[in-house]
């Protein structure tokens, strides 16, 4: 078999740990197959169409080294999958460099549900938040390469969940736009939730991505989700919202999702704590002294969600 080097393109949330450890676990003898190696350091606020690759380079020595083991690894004849989705604004810049060994995985989820889980995650709400993937990777309109600028003007007054669909549609957009740009390159999409449900699109995919079928091994039964990053808010927002952005509206059509096909009361099951966790958290609120509240959160918030 020829070395492969795959990316999957998507805005995260959408099924990739659990896409990553079948792989692994099934195809470890002949690919390396990764979630999100190197964080942030991709980069792509500064590096989404603007090819400030070597900047980001200079700046982390993890990725100079990721990017070298990417090319020891494809010279010795193994294939390289990473699954994550920080290396999307890095797509040309492979292509440059392995274009006859790359091909590209686009895997969708519905937006509502992507946000409201992004959301959990603390994204765009700098009050919990302000780490690599805040400062290098979460997308805003002021980013030099983003394509939907328009949203600037009402950018201040758009809710996190509101947001984060933002993030979908940028991410989203970009992997349509290099697929038409660059339709040499193999390009594969999946619905996550066909992933999860169908061993035909498992199958599609370990097909396209140069794997062996193997017995039973090539279906990819789903015994339960894999999320090692799974978390809860007190509250939830108004999935109804996304009827305020005819692009994510447009796009999701495109990908063959409803945008009325979401349930209210398994979105509070799974992205919502518990009415019990959130009384003890008020009540905390209240006896524990102000400068120490942030702290005993954060705790609290790990011990819940584990």
């Amino acid at each position: 078999m020829s070395s492969v080097l795959a990316f999957f393109l998507s805005p995260g949330r959408s099924g990739t740990q659990w896409i990553t450890d079948v792989l692994r676990r099934d195809y470890s003898d002949i690919a390396e197959v990764v979630h999100e190696p190197v964080t942030h350091n991709y980069r792509p606020k500064s590096t989404l169409r603007t090819g400030r690759f070597a900047d980001a380079i200079e700046q982390s020595d993890e990725l100079r080294q990721h990017l070298a083991r990417i090319e020891t690894l494809l010279q010795s004849g193994r294939s390289y999958i990473e699954t994550g989705w920080p290396a999307f604004a890095w797509i040309p810049y492979f292509m440059d460099k392995y274009q006859p060994a790359i091909r590209l995985v686009h895997v969708t989820r519905h937006p509502v549900y992507f946000a409201l889980s992004m959301e959990t995650h603390g994204f765009y709400n700098p009050d919990t938040r302000n780490d690599g993937y805040v400062q290098h990777a979460q997308l805003d309109p002021t980013d030099p390469g983003v394509l939907h600028k328009e949203y600037g003007d009402r950018w201040n007054g758009l809710s996190r969940f509101e947001k984060c669909l933002f993030q979908w549609l940028e991410i989203h957009a970009y992997a349509l736009e290099l697929h038409r740009k660059h339709p040499d390159v193999p390009f594969l999409r999946l619905r996550m939730e066909d992933l999860t449900a169908s061993n035909a699109a498992w199958a599609e995919m370990t097909h396209f991505l140069g794997l062996p079928a193997r017995g039973a091994k090539a279906q990819a039964p789903r015994r339960g989700p894999v999320d090692r990053y799974k978390y809860r808010r007190d509250a939830i927002s108004d999935p109804t919202l996304i009827f305020n952005h005819p692009a994510v509206l447009k796009l999701a059509a495109e990908f063959g999702y409803d945008p009325y096909d979401f349930d209210r009361s398994e979105i509070a099951g799974r992205y919502q704590r518990p009415w019990h966790q959130r009384t003890l958290k008020s009540i905390g609120k209240r006896i524990i002294p102000k400068r120490y509240q942030r702290a005993v959160g954060q705790m609290a918030h790990r011990l819940w969600d584990s």
